[in-house]
């Protein structure tokens, strides 16, 4: 039988419930735009009629399927017909092709951050051709923290990574890098100091919640997250009576087992009064939400709407976890 905390709150990280929709009008947007992206054609710059014909065709898709197919419905109270008369002559008057993708996203950064998101073809085939799942680090999932003290947060901690192989832990804090504090106005910028080539050190100073701060010296490596381990890890806040359970990166077939087997095993350590869900590092769309939701309550748990039309796929997962 499966566990349900009836009397358990759960806090749920809103990334992995938004994103999926969100998704589905970004990867609809791109792919009717390159339909008849007017980067794919070959006709001559002096041919500017053409052109312009070409990118009023691409707008006037492009705004459609925003309309009909935007994610947030009324919520915010887009008005359509008014966006579209202040774009639509910008793009008419272009006087250079090279200037259609930033009118788009002129008209695109007018709706609410992540709404959607339009590439050009050779932005997509650029993307394509790079590596997401390699990168050059740590190895650690993070947040960046500015209170009480500016701070890096490690979220988890790749198996067998450099930060691994050096004793960083979950939760431990970076609040300097080579010897610079971490500072306020950075933001999550400052990540990008503790990056660097593989086989290069990096010193950091950690502080963690039953050790004195100390300095890491780490061998940044290359990470393939495609090797790396990434299952759901589950443990209780001490002291207390309350679960954690901190979602992988990526969704599996096995998750709602694991789910429930974790669930299971909090349960026979004793009295559970409530369950944190941590989907900080969650990303992609491919999540079995129903079935997660209802291990927690029953009955309806609300309306999951995707927009699909022919030729429209989503081919691609939101990446919104940084890492090191």
């Amino acid at each position: 039988m499966r566990p349900r905390l009836w009397n358990a709150p759960a806090v749920i990280g809103p990334v992995a419930l938004v994103m999926a929709a969100l998704l589905i009008v970004s990867a609809c947007t791109r792919e009717s735009a390159d339909a008849v992206d007017f980067a794919a054609t070959q006709e001559p710059a002096d041919q500017r009629e053409q052109i312009t014909s070409l990118q009023i065709r691409t707008f006037d898709e492009m705004w459609t399927l925003l309309r009909d197919h935007y994610v947030y419905g009324n919520l915010h109270g887009i008005a359509w017909t008014e966006l579209r008369e202040r774009y639509r002559p910008l793009v008419v008057n272009l006087l250079s092709r090279e200037d259609f993708p930033d009118t788009v996203r002129q008209m695109l950064d007018e709706l609410p951050p992540l709404a959607a998101r339009w590439e050009t073809r050779n932005e997509r085939i650029r993307e394509e051709l790079e590596d997401p799942s390699a990168y050059e680090g740590i190895g650690a999932y993070v947040a960046f923290r500015e209170e009480p003290t500016p701070r890096i947060i490690l979220l988890s901690v790749m198996p067998g990574s450099p930060a691994d192989r050096s004793g960083l832990r979950p939760h431990d804090a970076v609040i300097a890098v080579n010897g610079i504090p971490v500072r306020r106005e950075e933001g999550p910028d400052a990540v990008s100091r503790i990056r660097g080539p593989a086989d290069q050190p990096v010193r950091l100073r950690v502080s963690s919640f039953d050790r004195d701060q100390r300095d890491v010296i780490v061998i940044r490596g290359r990470v393939q997250l495609s090797e790396v381990l990434n299952p759901l890890s589950y443990g209780r806040l001490e002291p207390g009576s309350v679960g954690y359970l901190l979602f992988p990166r990526v969704s599996s077939e096995n998750l709602v087992t694991e789910t429930v087997r974790s669930l299971e095993a909090l349960l026979a350590g004793g009295d559970v009064s409530g369950i944190i869900l941590d989907l900080r590092i969650a990303s992609g769309l491919r999540w079995p939400l129903v079935p997660l939701l209802s291990l927690f309550s029953d009955g309806d748990h609300g309306a999951i709407s995707t927009h699909r039309t022919q030729g429209c796929t989503t081919r691609k997962a939101a990446r919104q976890e940084s890492r090191t």
